[in-house]
């Protein structure tokens, strides 16, 4: 996202806004799954959005001059990659969460 100066500039912690922005997706399964009709279902359909949203914003940004790590339509690719492993995870558990909670299937 931005340098490490950015967020100490800032006063805020880079730590904290990384895990938090990992824990969206956690958070916005659990709430799905919390209050749909169709919980599993609509949950799981939020994994290829992060997915797609995240590798075409990665992608965007390397093209307009932004340090990222993986350029182009490769890098785009792997970053898909990662989004669906990581963001699976973390929906899945979500949403099991949400259903737990719930109590209704």
């Amino acid at each position: 996202m931005f340098d490490s100066y950015v967020y100490f500039r800032l006063g805020l912690n880079r730590k904290f806004i990384l895990i938090a922005l990992w824990a969206l997706p956690f958070l916005a399964a659990f709430i799905v799954a919390y209050y749909s009709e169709h919980k599993l279902l609509r949950s799981i359909l939020l994994i290829p959005i992060l997915a797609l949203s995240g590798s075409i914003a990665h992608y965007i940004n390397g093209e307009l001059g932004g340090v990222v790590d993986l350029t182009g339509f490769y890098g785009a690719f792997i970053v898909l990659k990662i989004y669906l492993l990581m963001g699976g995870i973390l929906i899945l558990f979500g949403t099991a969460l949400g259903i737990l909670v719930s109590r209704k299937i």
